[in-house]
């Protein structure tokens, strides 16, 4: 095993070749319906067979007639069928109303604990990587993202590259209005401060403050380009 001096044994590095998720293969849920059918209706004899006594001691005790040991019989054997598998809709409805609630409830925030452990161990790349992955997978999701732009602007010292990964962030993952701005606010602190190239920002500014005019993000993404272009007007630059 290779040992970093002071750090401990070195995690495994993810390889770098194409990616190709691993799903788990998962039961159908119509599969599972027909094998809870079947069982259930291996046991429904034993409630036909408990309606038919309970209709059978009702006729000894003059209670009714053989039409009583059918209905009884029936019955039994319904509830004995029809039964668990209310029973098993209802828990499946009240699971999916603990574990999947409706939209307006926060999600359950995703964890990057792999990714975490090698930047904690100075691994930046293998960070990097991990994240890649987490992006590949969920697209949508802006945390992958906005941490491989965070290490290469503040662990890596790579402008660049960060600038470029809040650029992706802000054209790919789906962000709140809240998340949008302060990547937005940062995309321009790097552009103008670390990289001295306002006009790197404009566009993207350009197209918040369109797809988002009416926001608090556009309204400060269409003043913050007003300004960047005065400033690029007074150095005699253009868009």
């Amino acid at each position: 095993m290779n040992d970093v001096p002071g750090n401990g044994p070195r995690l495994p590095r993810p390889v770098r070749r194409g990616y190709t998720p691993i799903v788990q293969k998962r039961a159908s849920p119509h599969a599972f319906e027909r094998a809870m059918k079947i069982r259930v209706l291996a046991l429904s004899p034993v409630g036909a067979f408990l309606g038919f006594l309970l209709g059978g001691f009702a006729t000894v005790n003059g209670a009714g007639g053989g039409l009583v040991i059918i209905l009884a019989t029936l019955m039994g054997w319904a509830a004995a069928y029809f039964g668990p598998l209310a029973l098993a809709a209802a828990s499946g409805r009240a699971a999916g109303t603990v574990y999947a609630p409706s939209g307006r409830s926060t999600p359950r925030k995703k964890e990057y604990s792999l990714a975490e452990s090698y930047v904690a161990r100075g691994d930046y790349e293998g960070a990097l990587e991990v994240f890649e992955v987490a992006i590949l997978e969920d697209p949508d999701e802006p945390t992958p993202y906005l941490r491989v732009a965070r290490i290469r602007r503040d662990l890596m010292g790579d402008p660049h590259g960060a600038a470029d990964g809040f650029k992706r962030a802000l054209t790919s993952a789906t962000m709140d209005s809240g998340v949008r701005l302060l990547a937005l606010k940062e995309m321009v602190e790097l552009c103008e401060v670390r990289l001295g190239e306002p006009r790197r920002a404009a566009p993207l500014l350009a197209r918040v403050a369109e797809q988002h005019a009416t926001s608090p993000e556009g309204v400060w993404a269409a003043e913050e380009l007003v300004r960047i272009r005065r400033r690029m007007a007074d150095e005699g630059e253009t868009d």
